[in-house]
């Protein structure tokens, strides 16, 4: 399987300046999928985390999201192939290694530049171990997990509610088409009433349009899953 990456070359242009001077000045390039990292990753746990004590999150089922920074691809001492990648995000980042089925169903993301969603479970290392280890069960790109969501819900309170914004979202939801389900959810903060609803005729994906004006109105909270 090719996984074509269309994003490689803002990402390298963005290492160049963080090699350069220590951090990216510009934007970090994960900002571009803030909505998809903060819909299905996980809020308590980062990849720095799993670096640490990993006891407590035992059975937990954890999605993280970020860049490869690093690849290795090799053969064993048996001569069996494996690969790794280290998966970089805000706070830091974690090694992954691909072995025997896992090197067949994960070797592809092993690519510089991807940006990729990972989903897994602590558990042992190996069978009968006392060790353990973040074990991945899907791996998705990143930019293709907004295609696939079931639904898309926009929460709004009252206080923000006006026609013109009501006007501006018509607008950007009829241009954007998609599969998926659109809900809203209308909170009161005054009587701490909520009202959630959803669209029986219109059905949206998430465009660069209608992407870039959720990120860039705050007040309005967007989520997909």
């Amino acid at each position: 399987m090719y996984i074509h990456n269309p994003k490689s070359a803002c990402f390298l242009a963005l290492e160049k300046e963080k090699n350069l001077i220590g951090i990216y000045l510009s934007s970090h390039p994960l900002d571009e999928y803030k909505l998809e990292i903060n819909s299905f990753c996980t809020k308590d746990v980062t990849l720095a985390d799993l670096n640490g004590e990993l006891k407590d999150l035992t059975g937990r089922d954890l999605t993280f999201a970020g860049i490869v920074t690093e690849i290795q691809e090799g053969i064993t001492k048996n001569g069996k192939p494996f690969a790794s990648l280290i998966l970089t995000d805000y706070n830091g980042s974690y090694k992954f290694m691909f072995f025997g089925s896992d090197f067949v169903n994960y070797g592809n993301y092993c690519k510089k530049g991807l940006f990729l969603l990972i989903r897994g479970r602590i558990g042992q290392k190996w069978q009968g171990s006392d060790q353990l280890e973040f074990k991945a069960n899907k791996i998705e790109l990143l930019q293709e997990v907004a295609n696939k969501a079931e639904s898309f819900r926009i929460t709004l309170t009252t206080e923000i509610l006006s026609n013109q914004l009501v006007d501006e979202l018509d607008e950007k939801l009829a241009n954007s088409p998609g599969k998926s389900l659109l809900k809203f959810a209308i909170y009161d903060q005054s009587s701490n009433i909520r009202l959630d609803l959803f669209s029986r005729t219109r059905r949206i994906g998430l465009t660069t349009e209608l992407k870039s004006y959720l990120q860039n109105n705050p007040d309005i909270a967007f989520t997909m899953n």
